[in-house]
């Protein structure tokens, strides 16, 4: 998984938002899209794991599991458990703590 990978992920559960009036997408490409700026991102520590085998699939299928660990470690680091994304300081502040 690369950093750019890291920072899709960041994305999809800080900052990505589809918002559309009467049916018409706000952001229509990627130009206005918030996609996480490196000053915005934690530093990773990414180590490779060597094989003998070939490359094969994709690297940003790894996307959807990455969004769940950050999502996850918001849980349990404020015991609220947002019901939407993306995932905003007003919705930890005003939520009820999730049962377990």
């Amino acid at each position: 998984m690369s950093q750019d990978v890291l920072a899709r992920f960041v994305g999809l559960v800080l900052s990505d938002e589809l918002t559309a009036r009467q049916a018409t997408p706000d952001r229509r490409n990627f130009a206005h899209y918030p996609i996480p700026r490196m000053n915005e991102m934690p530093v990773f520590d990414i180590d490779l794991v060597p094989s003998q085998e070939a490359p094969s699939a994709a690297g940003e299928t790894a996307i959807v599991a990455g969004a769940d660990v950050i999502y996850n470690a918001i849980v349990a680091a404020t015991g609220v458990r947002p019901e939407r994304l993306p995932v905003r300081a007003e919705q930890l502040a005003s939520a009820r703590p999730a049962s377990s």
